[in-house]
């Protein structure tokens, strides 16, 4: 019984967060989210009590899977370094290129105070996850031959943010990650 709640609630937030993302916060009612999820707006009610908690917990718990899935391919040591920095961006960065990634980040900066430190707490986890890779690569695996480990960590985001914003999808995100990951990593 509780997975099947657990269940219904991820569902309710994964629709909240695409009706967030289309319409913005302050377009977005209960009754929207409520008939998107396919729930009574009462019912919504009984697991969000109020919009801009239903909102903070769509976003965290959008954050929350993907940093997990992320920190798990950064940790797998079983794989090569480059493909578990390449799945850990796609992951990351990559799903979110296109309409709705542009929709979700608007979002995410116009409506930045309701969800206090969410983003920074998830983003510090996943440049965690990635130093870590980092740090376990072989001697000379790195291209920049471990410079700094704050250094590359700072290329390798700042190399995902700009292709994020010029890729056309997320199959040309990957592409073009791939090729700065062959510059970086030997």
């Amino acid at each position: 019984m509780a997975e099947e709640i657990q269940a219904r609630r991820s569902a309710v937030l994964e629709s909240a967060l695409r009706t967030f993302a289309r319409s913005g916060y302050r377009a977005t009612s209960m009754g929207d989210v409520a008939r998107r999820a396919q729930i009574s707006r009462p019912g919504l009610y009984l697991y969000f009590p109020s919009k801009a908690e239903l909102f903070r917990a769509a976003v965290e718990h959008a954050l929350a899977r993907d940093v997990a899935r992320c920190e798990a391919l950064l940790g797998d040591s079983s794989m090569a370094l480059r493909e578990r920095i390449e799945g850990a961006f796609d992951l990351w960065s990559g799903q979110y290129v296109g309409p709705l990634a542009d929709d979700l980040e608007g979002l995410l900066q116009r409506d930045a105070a309701l969800l206090e430190d969410i983003p920074q707490r998830y983003s510090a986890r996943f440049a965690s996850a990635l130093t870590g890779a980092l740090r376990s690569a072989p001697a000379g695996a790195l291209s920049v031959d471990r410079v700094s480990e704050d250094w590359t960590l700072d290329l390798l985001l700042s190399l995902a943010t700009g292709l994020k914003h010029r890729a056309t999808d997320p199959g040309d995100f990957s592409a073009r990650m791939s090729r700065a990951l062959a510059i970086v990593l030997r």
